[in-house]
């Protein structure tokens, strides 16, 4: 083993890279000491076991961090040669054991399968992802992003619709790209719930009281929105809007108020 380890610091000296992944590779296969099982020891509800787990918790915590480490090198090796599809294969394995709670780890497979191109698997661990460590704002734009790349509008939108917001994180510009895309993708239901929470806000702009009218659902709702606006921005379209509606309902005691 010492013998190896030399062998490896003079290989990355002279920067033979081919060389250092050989030997890597090669150190890899050994078993490790101490891996034989332990037998009727390690059973469940066994005294010694139970003594024994928290002594080992934390130098099994270090092992991992060691074979992340070492996964990373040899990632960064193959990357280094070129050789992205052996890297991706790489993370692929490791992430099927215990080093998949390793959020970074998914995130340079993530980043691999883009760099070759491959959407689809892309799309695949970001979906594992937002499985795995939540349905953040991140990681769900994460998700969108490449179903919008893939050309699935509505499963990209229920993707941001079903986000797992913080408090705050509804802000004007995630609720109006909830909008559009619920325009492009001719969800008038989905796009008029964006727009009843865009003009609760502060923020709130004419233009988004005459589309959130351009979508009411009945003449109720549009009358009753036409006046909202009305009332916040002194708008003359809305007032007309509005006059109209009173003048096609026969509501004349209504429009003689709204104009007294």
């Amino acid at each position: 083993e010492d013998d190896r380890a030399r062998a490896i610091a003079l290989a990355k000296a002279n920067w033979d890279l081919p060389l250092v992944r050989e030997l890597l590779e090669a150190g890899k296969t050994k078993p490790a000491a101490g891996s034989a099982p332990q037998g009727r020891l390690a059973r469940r509800g066994s005294p010694r076991c139970q003594a024994t787990s928290a002594r080992t918790t934390r130098p099994r915590t270090q092992a991992i961090q060691a074979r992340v480490r070492a996964l990373r090198e040899r990632v960064a090796l193959d990357e280094a040669l070129g050789d992205d599809r052996a890297a991706l294969r790489k993370l692929t394995a490791a992430l099927t054991g215990e080093l998949a709670e390793h959020s970074e780890l998914w995130q340079q497979k993530l980043d691999l399968e883009l760099t070759l191109g491959d959407m689809r698997a892309a799309l695949r661990t970001a979906q594992a992802m937002l499985q795995r460590f939540g349905a953040g704002k991140s990681a769900s734009e994460r998700v969108a992003g490449l179903q919008l790349a893939l050309g699935d509008l509505p499963a990209a939108l229920a993707s941001l619709q079903s986000t797992q917001l913080a408090p705050g994180e509804a802000d004007e510009a995630w609720l109006a790209r909830i909008a559009n895309l619920s325009f492009e993708a001719g969800d008038p239901k989905a796009e008029r719930a964006a727009y009843q929470m865009l003009i609760a806000l502060p923020t709130a702009a004419l233009w988004q009281y005459q589309r959130l009218y351009e979508l009411a659902p009945d003449r109720a709702a549009a009358l009753a929105l036409a006046l909202a606006a009305y009332a916040r921005f002194d708008a003359e379209s809305m007032l007309y809007a509005a006059l109209a509606i009173y003048e096609a309902q026969g509501d004349e005691p209504g429009r003689a108020q709204l104009l007294a």
